[in-house]
């Protein structure tokens, strides 16, 4: 898998232009690492990339969490030595530049996306009719979720830092969560205003994130660019 991505990356940076132009900044997914300074309190940032109590050095523009679980968005300008570096490590998905994001994902890369997105917990749902960018709109919707869940659960008692798959995995039937996951999780759908409807007791994590995620896709804004 990280062959594929380390190619797709390549490929696409033929097309960089001038370092410092628009089109030369990048989204990843990386993973999460965490910061317990033993006073309560829990600390996460991108793994990789520089933030107040990370271990990484890479620059970053800006970021997304997926609330309190296992990845974020990054978006970041690299130079070449920096990206093949960050290429390299475990658990990174490269997306292509904003001027690529419209077309079709190849079905190759579809199948290795799918791979990817599940090791962050985030559902399979792709297709080869999907774009890059449809696929990024989701995925902010999906994480939107998951951090307002961890805003509704940690004000409904649960220990802070709660997030959707301390009891659950993706494949998970609404009538198996524990009763306070199904309380926080109805709470979620209600506070966004979203279709009561996807909540079903034979419904997975799966097909109710996907369904929050379409509802909340919206263009993602992180550090002064839309896409």
């Amino acid at each position: 898998m990280k062959r594929w991505l380390f190619v797709l990356v390549l490929a696409l940076a033929l097309f960089v232009p001038v370092r410092g132009e628009a089109q030369t900044v990048r989204l990843y997914m990386v993973p999460s690492e965490a910061y317990d300074p033993g006073e309560g309190t829990i600390y996460y940032g991108p793994l990789y990339f520089s933030w107040r109590f990370g271990s990484g050095t890479l620059p970053r523009i800006g970021q997304v969490d997926y609330g309190f679980t296992d990845g974020f968005l990054v978006l970041a300008e690299l130079d070449a030595a920096q990206e093949a570096w960050l290429i390299a490590q475990d658990g990174v998905i490269a997306f292509p530049l904003e001027a690529a994001l419209d077309g079709n994902i190849a079905q190759e890369d579809t199948a290795a996306l799918r791979v990817a997105f599940e090791t962050f917990n985030v559902p399979d749902w792709l297709t080869a009719s999907n774009s890059y960018r449809e696929l990024l709109q989701t995925t902010y919707g999906i994480f939107r979720f998951a951090q307002r869940y961890t805003v509704i659960a940690t004000e409904n008692g649960a220990p802070p830092h709660t997030y959707l798959f301390d009891q659950v995995d993706l494949d998970t039937q609404y009538r198996n969560f524990p009763a306070d996951v199904q309380e926080w999780f109805s709470l979620t759908v209600a506070d966004y205003g979203l279709d009561p409807g996807i909540i079903r007791n034979n419904a997975t994590i799966r097909q109710m994130l996907k369904a929050a995620g379409d509802y909340l896709a919206i263009p993602l804004e992180i550090g002064g660019y839309t896409f």
